[in-house]
């Protein structure tokens, strides 16, 4: 029987662990928005409605390149 891909839900739903799973989800959402905002940190901050300052902090702290899936 053939496996279907998980969805990135369906990823994050499996996480047990509650602290890990909105780790996961953070880092899920903010790449996302930082790759529909062509990776423009100040642009993805105004749609998020959030300070600059606090995107990069987050980017770091999830571990997330900047330009992470840019190619």
């Amino acid at each position: 029987m053939r496996r279907m891909a998980l969805t990135a839900l369906e990823r994050l739903l499996v996480i047990e662990d509650f602290r890990q799973a909105t780790l996961a989800f953070e880092r899920e959402y903010l790449a996302r928005k930082l790759r529909e905002n062509g990776f423009n940190v100040s642009r993805t901050a105004k749609k998020l409605g959030l300070d600059r300052t606090s995107v990069h902090r987050k980017i770091k702290q999830l571990g997330l390149a900047a330009q992470e899936g840019r190619r």
